[in-house]
């Protein structure tokens, strides 16, 4: 066991820690929430599945994060993707929750307005977090069926 998860063990014992940790998401000032969505980066690597079954039993942990997608600076909402793309893995319930707080739309706004297949390193985390999303949950491929979601992916294909 590393460093980091006998850190992480000895600061998840007390699961309040996570919620103090959600309540900085809160918070506009640049500096704390980019650090707070990167110290919740650094738990899941350490301890996905206990990190993962705590922040389902906070009230609102999911919405705040998804929350964060909406962020203007770029560098707190490309975080973010990363952080939903640890939190989502192999969470079917978690899976659920963020698709259905619009994950499709926003992920999908983000592609466009990065220029969708020219859009680089952003753009595969966005589809990541989407494979993610759908990867043997068939609630949600079929969310994803019915709301016309295959069509907003075409713009994609298209070859100059």
């Amino acid at each position: 066991m590393n460093i980091g998860d006998q850190f992480t063990e000895m600061f998840i014992k007390d699961p309040h820690n996570i919620q103090l940790i959600l309540d900085l998401l809160d918070e506009y000032d640049f500096r704390v929430r980019l650090s707070a969505v990167q110290f919740l980066i650094s738990l899941l690597t350490n301890r996905t599945k206990d990190i993962q079954e705590i922040i389902l039993d906070k009230p609102m942990g999911v919405s705040k994060m998804m929350d964060l997608l909406g962020d203007t600076r770029e560098v707190i909402r490309n975080e973010t993707l990363l952080l939903l793309i640890k939190l989502t893995k192999g969470n079917a319930n978690i899976q659920k929750i963020v698709a259905f707080e619009n994950a499709f739309d926003r992920l999908f706004e983000i592609v466009s307005s990065e220029g969708y297949s020219d859009g680089g390193i952003i753009v595969e985390d966005c589809l990541l977090l989407m494979l993610n999303l759908l990867k043997n949950n068939s609630s949600n491929i079929n969310f994803f069926k019915e709301g016309s979601y295959i069509q907003k992916m075409l713009p994609m294909f298209n070859i100059p």
